[in-house]
């Protein structure tokens, strides 16, 4: 049987303000949102907010943070370790080419303090934005985005007990992207589609044992871009994303699609899923960020949707619950 899922609109006491290009994390089936944009390209503030996802009612909290904390800034990547959420990179400028960082910094929910992380060894991804990052036990990956030169495809490892960098093997088949979706599923790391000049509809997994690349075959996957994603049991779900780009780039607002794809980690091929009766589908989005929180279930939140005369973003909050039966 083919996997089904529900979608639920949860309401929230204080919401952050709406935004895109940010992130969201999960520890501990709590949420915390960092970084993004209210207005294009100008990043919000360093703000954590955070929601206890057990609590009723459910309520946004802002934390009073201590400690270094990160300059402001858009489309970073972030990923849990632990206690720790570490975020990487971004952009503090409209272009790609403006105060594009690739600095690292880790904050600590258990203390409510930010650290910045200085690497002791190997050499550092360079500047980027719109780039992905994911956690695997104590390492930290980060794939692609758009640097000063261009799109990006290249692929680091960040120790965080050595704090040392590692730049893994890449692949000729993967063109440099900005937007792509990363994913960990097993000994295995995926990316799934991106913009590469165009929305891409590929996938490809490396083997973090063999630490070789594989094209994954998903002819029947919709060209996307800066999905909500994240691993649940066997499958690497992929949720709506921009589907045609604006001429206006972020100061308009494209097509975008609220679809939730699968592919099976294990068959490496592509799940259409059934929602079931009830289920209530966002809107559709793009520049959105999502995060498993428990077995089987994930958050939602913001993201960018309406259209060039309209561009829309949003600060609402849906529960993913995908069942395998």
């Amino acid at each position: 049987m083919l996997p089904s899922y529900t979608w639920k609109k949860l309401e929230a006491i204080d919401p952050p303000v709406q935004r895109s290009s940010h992130g969201i994390s999960c520890i501990n089936n709590v949420a915390y949102v960092f970084g993004g944009e209210h207005v294009a390209r100008t990043p919000i503030d360093s703000t954590v907010f955070k929601l206890d996802l057990s609590a009723s009612p459910l309520k946004w909290q802002a934390m009073a943070a201590e400690g270094d904390v990160p300059p402001p800034r858009v489309a970073h990547a972030q990923a849990a370790v632990g206690s720790k959420i570490y975020i990487f990179g971004g952009r503090q400028g409209i272009g790609m080419s403006e105060a594009p960082l690739a600095d690292m910094y880790e904050f600590d929910v258990a203390v409510n303090r930010w650290s910045l992380v200085e690497a002791k060894g190997g050499s550092p991804p360079a500047c980027r934005s719109f780039h992905r990052m994911v956690a695997v036990g104590k390492d930290l990956y980060v794939f692609g985005g758009c640097g000063t030169s261009g799109r990006l495809s290249d692929l680091h490892r960040f120790d965080t007990e050595q704090k040392t960098w590692e730049q893994m093997p890449s692949s000729d088949k993967i063109l440099g992207r900005g937007g792509a979706s990363l994913l960990h599923a097993g000994r295995e790391l995926f990316v799934v589609a991106g913009f590469s000049g165009k929305e891409m509809n590929d996938a490809h997994a490396f083997d973090l044992s063999s630490r070789a690349w594989t094209e994954i075959s998903v002819p029947d996957l919709r060209g996307r871009s800066v999905c909500g994603d994240c691993c649940l049991g066997q499958f690497a779900c992929v949720f709506g994303g921009e589907v045609d780009p604006s001429d206006r780039g972020h100061e308009g607002a494209g097509a975008f699609a609220n679809d939730l794809v699968l592919i099976h980690t294990t068959s490496k091929t592509l799940v259409v899923p059934t929602p079931e009766e009830g289920s209530e589908a966002p809107p559709p989005r793009g520049w959105t960020a999502m995060a498993a929180a428990s077995e089987g279930k994930a958050i939602l939140f913001g993201g960018l949707s309406g259209d060039d005369e309209n561009p829309t973003r949003m600060n609402d909050l849906y529960m993913l619950e995908l069942k395998e039966n």
